[in-house]
């Protein structure tokens, strides 16, 4: 511990204002100036450098969700859009621009670090969000297709090669979710070339370019939010990592991935892919699948015809069909050519969004997969064991008005099993996760946990042990001594106190009471002992994995009456006070706390907690400077004193 402490006190000592930031080319007005503070905790960072990094982009995404907000939330409520509002709130990151250096600083907690930021934006960063024209015509020549179809082939295509003449990277991306990027389409004219088989559309619509930015980067080092939460480092005793394979990820087979692994792109978030093949048949094949490639069986599809409404938006029409997939985990549904509308059921997690345009063709075969998320949540003991029956929930996540992600709607909870361990199979998407039956502060980020497609992502919570013993004078087990277990806070003067009490119990006939603690610095109380207060009340560290002992040592207080005769003095009063000093510093009596008299064997004895006493015996006066001290025997006659160490 003392060494994980100097690592600690080294990496704060070493926080140095970071480079300044380049400067704008505008200068902005006030209103679009935020001043942001972020605060982590420097357990599980490597270097100084990830920390500094990590501390930054949390400040700027508090700045994006006050500078950005209404733009995001008005960006992400387009129907059928298919960039998530996390990618947009992520993307946005980059046009925030840092006045001045940042200001590192430690925080109110043991290895906490933060970080304040003068974060602003110009009118062309907030153009970003504006949406801009696009317009292009283009002819297709396919002696292969039907009328229908070359028509059909045609109005997609001049929507893609207007979105690659925007920006070349469209060439490699999925043509169906990038179509949908295009809003307000309109179609001006279109018809074959005169004595050709060849077909023209002029298209139009409008493109948000944050829009697309989210779509076509991946997060970079400038944009990206490290955490120990999500990028498997240990930290406030919870890990979290990303195993798996798939195609939205760059880890090699079986590796862990980390955060800079990932794609936050809509295909990994979403989980979904589209194609189209040759087919004997017309029709949709639906395929689902577990993130480790596992069918789904027996899960419903339900196939409507699709219609408009009066704006020309699509809508579910009469329902053809429902099936539910077979033992292989798919199932294909023959259908006339024609634009489709589809229901998944039997999914858990966000709602199934990619419901319409599916469009079917002649002798061709639509395919629609599905690959799910998986999460397992952990939690085990000191000793690495898992601890069964912990209840864990799973949460949407929304945003409040301020545009900060809170806990929405429930929609999955388990406990865990003998192993410690719950899984959840769910749809792609950022979700908020509790778990509970879990003693002291808040286990970790209940927030921002990003599952992704054909991924297993597993958090774990390991716990710490306070083990809490109190002996006698002669080292022997005390049972039956209360202790209660705080948390702590902050006062106005920043001072540590005693917060809301979480625990209480008492010893047992070993003389022990333990307790399993999430992290953190927690106050306690030992009761049933008399004297000055027994210790340190404040600041016990619970660190996960380890085991933390406070052992309270009584001492003794013996009196022992005989008069000259060496006969037993019966039935003298004793009292015993606490001393306290006065304004010259010469002891005198405080309160009195324990009084007594003796028996027929002329003796009183007394457990009591270090420290110094007076005693008052009855016609043999005062003494001052009675010491009592751990694991010692203090013997007095009334007027000598005698310490015994046992």
């Amino acid at each position: 511990m003392k060494r994980i402490l100097l690592l600690i006190a080294i990496l704060l000592a070493s926080l140095l204002p970071g480079p300044v930031s380049a400067s704008a080319p505008t200068r902005p007005l006030a209103a679009d100036r935020v001043v942001k503070t972020a605060c982590t905790y420097a357990l599980g960072y490597a270097t100084i450098d990830d920390l500094k990094t990590d501390l930054l982009a949390q400040a700027k995404r508090l700045a994006v969700n006050e500078l950005f907000g209404e733009f995001i939330t008005a960006s992400t409520a387009v129907e059928n859009f298919v960039v998530t509002n996390d990618q947009i709130r992520t993307s946005s990151m980059g046009f925030v621009r840092v006045e001045g250096d940042p200001e590192y600083r430690n925080g109110n907690d043991l290895a906490q670090v933060c970080v304040t930021i003068v974060a602003y934006v110009t009118d062309e960063d907030r153009e970003q969000f504006e949406a801009v024209a696009i317009n292009k015509r283009h002819c297709v020549t396919d002696p292969k297709l039907t009328t229908s179809e070359i028509k059909e082939f045609a109005r997609s295509e001049v929507l893609v090669q207007a979105l690659i003449d925007y920006n070349s990277k469209f060439k490699d991306t999925d043509r169906d979710s990038m179509i949908r990027l295009v809003q307000r389409v309109k179609y001006l004219d279109s018809g074959f070339v005169a004595e050709t088989e060849t077909y023209c559309v002029t298209a139009e619509g409008m493109l948000v370019p944050v829009e697309v930015l989210a779509f076509l980067t991946p997060l970079n080092d400038d944009t990206k939010i490290a955490s120990p939460d999500q990028t498997g480092r240990e930290g406030g005793g919870v890990t979290t990592q990303i195993t798996g394979t798939s195609a939205n990820t760059t880890a090699a087979d079986g590796d862990s991935g980390e955060a800079s692994d990932l794609d936050l792109s809509a295909g990994a978030l979403s989980g979904i892919t589209i194609s189209s093949e040759e087919s004997t048949v017309s029709g949709i094949r639906v395929e689902i699948r577990y993130a480790d490639g596992t069918p789904k069986r027996d899960s419903y599809i339900g196939v409507y015809n699709q219609g408009k409404d009066v704006s020309g938006n699509p809508v579910r029409g009469k329902r053809i069909t429902e099936v539910r997939t077979t033992d292989a985990g798919s199932r294909l549904i023959e259908l006339d050519p024609g634009t489709y509308s589809l229901v998944l059921g039997d999914i858990t997690g966000y709602p199934w969004t990619e419901q319409f345009n599916y469009t079917v063709s002649a002798l061709k075969t639509t395919v629609l997969s599905l690959t799910l998320s998986r999460l397992q949540i952990g939690v085990r003991d000191v000793d690495t064991k898992g601890v069964s029956g912990r209840w864990t929930g799973i949460y949407l996540q929304s945003m409040d008005i301020s545009n900060n992600p809170i806990k929405d709607r429930r929609i999955a909870e388990k406990r865990t099993n003998n192993a410690g361990l719950v899984t959840y199979d769910l749809m792609p998407g950022i979700y908020a996760v509790e778990v509970g039956d879990l003693s002291g502060y808040l286990w970790g980020s209940e927030l921002d946990h990003a599952l992704y497609s054909g991924k297993a992502t597993t958090i774990l919570v390991t716990l710490g042990r306070l083990n809490v013993g109190v002996k006698d004078a002669y080292g022997k087990p005390v049972a039956g001594r209360w202790v209660g277990v705080y948390r702590e806070k902050l006062d106005i003067e920043k001072k540590p106190v005693k917060d809301k009490r979480i625990l209480e119990g008492r010893t047992n006939n070993a003389g022990i009471v333990s307790w399993d603690l999430t992290e953190g610095e927690y106050a306690l109380e030992i009761g049933d002992v008399r004297g000055n207060l027994w210790g340190k009340e404040l600041g016990h560290t619970i660190t996960a994995g380890q085991d933390t002992s406070v052992v309270l040592s009584l001492g003794q207080l013996v009196v022992a009456l005989q008069d000259r005769n060496k006969n037993a003095l019966t039935n003298r009063w004793v009292g015993i006070y606490y001393q306290d000093t006065d304004v010259a510093g010469n002891p005198i009596k405080g309160k009195r706390f324990i009084e007594g008299r003796t028996g027929n064997t002329g003796v009183l004895a007394w457990d009591l907690t270090a420290g110094t006493y007076v005693l008052d015996i009855e016609n043999l006066g005062t003494l001052f400077n009675v010491e009592i001290a751990p694991r010692t025997v203090t013997t007095t006659d009334g007027s000598k004193i005698v310490l015994a160490e046992q």
